[in-house]
């Protein structure tokens, strides 16, 4: 018996790695039904591209096993079987200690159980001696099945951060070419995606909040949608406070190092010549400097009667500074 290989993403999901947010978009996935029967096609097609095993015993005959660890996407397997190819698969859980470290589910379309009229009408028939990598164009021919292939190839080996970690989405499947035809199924919907190549693997890898968003949208996962949109408005608004408070902290330091300097002309002044020495006009604003060195320029004007501008302000201390450099040369003061 001649078994394909099991994709990568088994060391993922069957490992028991899965996020929060990734168990809420897969059960969501897992309840939203196809409407119509082409795109039931398209995501049973998916599923078993991406988590089957075509089984091919030395008579030919082919059986299909698909391998999920979820019991919510086992049911819909069994459902989109008996809608669209009027099978109902056998069914095998495997429970933790008897091969799998958690339990999986296990469903068996055994070979002459309409296999092979299944994996036909699944566009799937190629794939059991490698003929074809990508996806049979007749699956995706609609928006609708482009969607819904999506996300039975996200069901079966997709991956999403949490986006308060960052945004990453990402589908792993084992060959090149079925990766590039999963990118080509997102360009038609207008997403931009890579592929790279990972342990064996290769994966499709989507970056960005609003490709991921519009990924999710397509898939329906319309409730995963809403909270990576509430996490990225959370995540705007807090940039945003922190870029003001940054603002407000630089601002602040730049005034308290001015004054700093500013007092410390005013007060050579003070001890050299004294302030009487100086005009009536920077005297009373050395004076004012001194009682408040805390306060801003604007906050200064603020305080003569009549008020004076914040230029007018900063124009006089500029004139102290000016003063106490001279001073500091030697220099005698101005008339």
């Amino acid at each position: 018996m001649l078994e394909t290989k099991r994709p990568f993403y088994d060391k993922i999901f069957f490992g028991g790695v899965t996020l929060p947010f990734v168990a809420d978009i897969r059960h969501e996935l897992a309840r939203a039904m196809p409407e119509r029967e082409c795109c039931s096609i398209a995501e049973l097609s998916a599923i078993v591209r991406g988590s089957g095993s075509l089984n091919i015993s030395g008579n030919g005959r082919v059986s299909i096993d698909i391998l999920t660890p979820d019991a919510a996407i086992a049911r819909k397997v069994v459902s989109l079987a008996k809608s669209v190819l009027k099978i109902s698969p056998d069914i095998v859980v495997r429970r933790p200690g008897t091969g799998a470290k958690t339990r999986t589910y296990l469903l068996r379309i055994p070979a002459g159980a309409g296999c092979d009229d299944a994996l036909e009408r699944l566009g799937l028939k190629a794939h059991v001696f490698n003929a074809d990598d990508g996806i049979q164009p007749s699956l995706v021919q609609g928006r609708c099945c482009r969607g819904s292939y999506l996300r039975g190839a996200f069901l079966s080996a997709g991956y999403v951060n949490d986006p308060v970690r960052g945004y990453h989405l990402e589908i792993v499947v084992d060959t090149r070419g079925y990766a590039e035809g999963i990118q080509l199924l997102l360009r038609s919907l207008g997403i931009k995606s890579g592929v790279a190549a990972r342990k064996g693997s290769h994966v499709v890898y989507i970056k960005g909040s609003d490709a991921i968003s519009s990924v999710l949208g397509i898939m329906g996962a319309h409730g995963a949608l809403l909270r990576l949109e509430s996490v990225r408005v959370d995540r705007g608004i807090k940039n945003e406070v922190n870029r003001l408070v940054n603002c407000d902290t630089g601002n602040l330091s730049r005034v308290v190092n001015a004054s700093l300097r500013q007092v410390e002309a005013i007060t050579l002044i003070r001890e050299t010549s004294g302030l009487e020495s100086l005009p009536p006009a920077l005297r009373e604003i050395a004076r004012m400097r001194l009682q408040h060195p805390d306060a801003s320029l604007r906050e200064l004007g603020d305080m003569f009667h009549p008020r004076i501008s914040k230029s007018g302000i900063e124009n006089r201390l500029r004139r102290i500074m000016r003063v106490a450099r001279g001073l500091k040369k030697g220099d005698s003061l101005p008339g």
